[in-house]
């Protein structure tokens, strides 16, 4: 497959599983851009359906922090050949950032700080904007070179809720009701607990100690007792 509804050049596989493939395109109708082509498997209906209803509403909900969801279509071609089976396709914004898992070790503190708080700036906007994350981990986090944080698009995130699929990682920062697929209880409290969770991760070594309320802070020697008195107080009570 090289070319798909005569207008994306596929350049490569970038991961495909039970539910879907994603591609790394070139958008030849705009300026050759690359973008995330994403072709969901024709038996996976409920995604289908839920994004028929609002990926038109995703498409809308903008944030510099946040990767953008641009198209949700029906496959009509594929090099040159019309499609007899119905296959769906979305694209979103492309990028080649690191995740955050692979590379917040070496941060400095400042660089850490300035990334939690880009999180809480995306995270309010999405709440006053009516919408709950529910997957914030450090695999969903992408850090470009310029220290600047974008989080995975919204519809992908829509998608791996309504699968429950998410990593090893993912399932130490969601909350407990998206696990347990309560969604009448889904609310933006998710959110912060999984806010919560990931300051104790990026500042802490005592992320995987259970029931810690004082926290072994990594660059300790450039905090002060105030400092460290506050974050213990703000992630306690996230």
């Amino acid at each position: 497959m090289k070319l798909i509804d005569n207008r994306y050049k596929v350049n490569r596989l970038v991961n495909e599983d039970t539910y879907s493939s994603t591609y790394e395109v070139v958008d030849l109708w705009d300026n050759d851009k690359k973008v995330f082509l994403k072709l969901y498997n024709a038996e996976n209906n409920s995604i289908i359906e839920h994004f028929i209803k609002n990926f038109f509403y995703y498409t809308q909900i903008k944030h510099r922090n946040l990767l953008l969801n641009k198209q949700f279509s029906i496959v009509k071609v594929i090099d040159g050949r019309k499609v007899q089976v119905k296959q769906y396709y979305s694209t979103s914004e492309f990028t080649d950032a690191s995740i955050l898992d692979n590379v917040y070790g070496n941060l400095p503190l400042k660089k850490k700080l300035h990334i939690i708080l880009q999180i809480c700036s995306v995270l309010d906007f999405l709440h006053h904007s009516g919408l709950v994350y529910k997957h914030l981990s450090p695999t969903n986090i992408f850090l470009t070179r310029n220290n600047i944080v974008k989080l995975k698009d919204i519809a992908s995130i829509q998608e791996n809720f309504i699968n429950a699929n998410y990593d090893n990682i993912t399932r130490f920062f969601i909350a407990p009701e998206i696990i347990f697929h309560q969604d009448q209880k889904v609310g933006e409290s998710a959110d912060k607990y999984s806010l919560g969770k990931l300051i104790v991760y990026l500042l802490t070594d005592s992320f995987f100690q259970p029931n810690v309320t004082k926290y072994d802070y990594k660059d300790i020697e450039e905090m002060n007792q105030e400092q460290i008195t506050f974050i213990n107080e703000v992630v306690n009570n996230l």
